[in-house]
């Protein structure tokens, strides 16, 4: 009785060769996923209606563009993992109370409206009846999608594993 390990030692040529290239794959899938959670967001934040701002100049805390402008997909370096959020300070989107990220929070989940201070010489009509501004849950929105992306993604990810392993 002999045994044949030619076949053997394809198939573990292939698993060797699928193994070195998965990182590769994996970080492909995660710049995939990015993206299209990236356009989600966009998508979500045209549907709820906020409208784009003008080239306003900025400062130091406050960065120019308007709040498509500001949403930016990350990906791990290792490919480990896919995320949309605000441009942070190491992308010129400032700190404190009136950054990026402040203000795309203010209008995710909503914030507290000031009060009229009852000093001014003329009194306007409120145009504020609630002591707090309703969110637009953007990214609440977004992320229902975002787990449907990522099985997508997955078994992209599987399905090119097993063309490089073979049959």
């Amino acid at each position: 009785m002999s045994i044949e390990y030619k076949g053997l030692e394809e198939l573990d040529r292939r698993f060797a060769s699928a193994m070195r290239d998965r990182p590769e794959l994996r970080l492909q899938m995660h710049i995939e996923v990015s993206k299209e959670l990236q356009y989600e967001v966009l998508d979500q934040i045209d549907r709820v209606g906020i409208r784009q701002s003008g080239d306003k100049i900025g400062n130091a805390n406050r960065p120019t563009g308007g709040l498509r402008d500001w949403q930016s997909r990350y990906v791990g370096s290792g490919g480990g993992y896919a995320a949309v959020r605000p441009i942070g300070k190491a992308d010129g989107g400032g700190t404190g109370r009136n950054s990026a990220g402040a203000i795309t929070n203010y209008l995710e989940r909503g914030h507290k409206v000031r009060r009229p201070s009852g000093k001014a010489k003329r009194q306007r009509k409120s145009r504020g009846r609630y002591g707090y501004a309703r969110g637009y849950y953007f990214y609440t929105a977004a992320r229902s999608r975002a787990q449907q992306v990522a099985i997508a993604a997955a078994n992209a990810y599987a399905q090119r594993m097993l063309e490089r392993i073979g049959d």
